[in-house]
């Protein structure tokens, strides 16, 4: 019976969201499975790894993402992150490369930006720029929101 069957999905997913709320920290209402992805990898890493994912830029400046930047720049330390921008052929969303260490909180973050539309990285990335968070980060739109785009290396114990 289909009807039965969308109503023991949603039962599924109903527990599911439930436990991501229960079992980490940057679940939220609009969930995003990336998010859960990253916070995980960090919690399999001793304190010398280094975790690594390319992922959407938005949670940058997203209302809905407060909790995961308060999560990812004041839990944790965030060295660099790179703007690939669109590296996704038919994909709309723009991405970053973010490199992390856990623990700590950032203070100061390597901004670097892919330049041209060319298909490697290979001299084809900025100089550096610094970027220092805000103390507010959770309570407010992040200061990145102003740069339009911003891991899979991961060192685990």
């Amino acid at each position: 019976n289909d009807s039965k069957r969308k109503v023991n999905d949603l039962a599924v997913q109903s527990n599911e969201i439930d436990y991501y709320k229960n079992n980490y920290l940057s679940s939220n209402f609009r969930q995003n499975t990336y998010t859960l992805f990253v916070e995980r990898g960090l919690s399999l890493l001793n304190s010398n790894g280094y975790f690594s994912y390319i992922m959407p830029n938005y949670f940058l400046s997203t209302d809905n993402d407060l909790i995961f930047r308060d999560f990812l720049f004041n839990k944790n330390q965030v060295l660099s992150i790179l703007d690939v921008k669109n590296v996704f052929v038919d994909a709309t969303v723009y991405c970053i490369i973010p490199i992390i260490k856990p623990g700590n909180n950032s203070k100061e973050i390597l901004f670097f930006e892919k330049l041209s539309n060319l298909e490697t990285l290979d001299k084809n990335i900025s100089a550096p720029k610094i970027f220092k968070p805000s103390k507010a980060i959770s309570k407010t739109r992040s200061n990145y929101s102003s740069t339009k785009s911003r891991s899979s290396e991961n060192t685990r114990r």
